[in-house]
């Protein structure tokens, strides 16, 4: 990818990482349940590195990875099904 560290750890800091409504937030279902608890399983785990990746580099940049198409259809795959299916698209991120 063309990010330096710099932009990557600034791409990050962006990311709003806040749950403040238990309703709604960007986490809800698929990495904190609606009970406010941080689901922990190894495709939670997996699925969640991936889209930091995909919300700090954006679609654009992830789709020029090494089968960029392919890894993003998985990353929907794994968040359609962690969301409980019905999803159309990846989330867009939620930014402070």
């Amino acid at each position: 990818m063309d990010m330096d560290i710099n932009s990557i750890y600034k791409a990050l800091d962006r990311i709003d990482f806040s749950y403040p409504d238990q309703t709604k937030h960007q986490w809800l279902y698929w990495v904190i349940s609606d009970a406010g608890t941080i689901t922990t399983s190894g495709k939670v785990e997996s699925a969640l590195s991936r889209m930091l990746i995909y919300f700090a580099a954006g679609e654009a940049k992830c789709k020029k990875l090494e089968n960029g198409e392919e890894w993003l259809a998985e990353l929907f795959e794994d968040y359609n099904f962690l969301m409980g299916g019905g999803e159309k698209e990846l989330p867009k991120p939620v930014l402070k």
